[in-house]
């Protein structure tokens, strides 16, 4: 018989896994994020509008273990909605780290998410390559939203009946212009989206970098 050859995204969860086991143990993992006293100024989320970016660092385990993949200090992202003068995340979200205990899609208070942030990881940007891009990006991240995806836990860019946090922004940029905006890292087989895309001042513009340093590569350290 022929030796078997694992899926590379089963590599990469397994990879995640033992990661995530190896930081903590299982009753934790629903409190293992980090709550910072973070807060957006009012004035800035004034200015905020539907479609913008918003991209932060967690700090649970799997968060860790992300960063250890693609070697960025961010691990999480979603899409801003803004409804007169309520703004909402919609994001994709493992079960074992939303404080709803929901797996996949769905909405989050911008002060909430923002909240969740570790070490003052956090940014917002706007995509200004097309005009009425925003409305364009929040209706897709509405219509993900009520399809309830479930959370892509083997990270399979290929796949579209389940979905991860970046996954959520490149398909709504797909659907929006058909085309991928995303720079991809390629380890093994699986294709990374790497939030580096977000500092091409030609496509973004910064609206917002609790951090002020320009996203950059960086080695990370997974630390138990």
């Amino acid at each position: 018989m022929g030796r078997l050859n694992p899926s590379p995204f089963i590599l990469l969860y397994i990879i995640l896994v033992l990661a995530v086991l190896n930081a903590c143990n299982t009753d934790r993992l629903r409190h293992i994020e980090t709550i910072n006293l973070v807060a957006i100024p009012s004035a800035i989320k004034n200015s905020f509008k539907s479609g913008d970016i918003i991209v932060r660092k967690g700090g649970g385990a799997l968060s860790y273990a992300i960063m250890n993949t693609t070697k960025e200090p961010y691990s999480h992202c979603g899409i801003i909605v803004r409804n007169h003068d309520s703004l909402t995340v919609i994001h994709a979200i493992a079960d074992i780290l939303s404080e709803s205990n929901e797996d996949g899609v769905q909405a989050i208070s911008l002060n909430n998410f923002v909240r969740l942030t570790t070490d003052s990881m956090l940014f917002v940007c706007r995509p200004i390559f097309e005009d009425s891009l925003g409305i364009k990006l929040a209706n897709e991240a509405i219509i993900m939203l009520n399809k309830k995806l479930p959370y892509d836990h083997r990270y399979n860019l290929s796949s579209e009946n389940k979905i991860y946090c970046s996954e959520l922004i490149y398909r709504a940029f797909l659907n929006a212009t058909g085309q991928n905006v995303f720079k991809i890292k390629k380890v093994g087989k699986l294709d990374i989206l790497l939030f580096e895309t977000f500092n091409d001042t030609t496509k973004f513009k910064m609206l917002y970098n609790l951090n002020g340093s320009k996203l950059k590569s960086v080695k990370m350290e997974f630390k138990p």
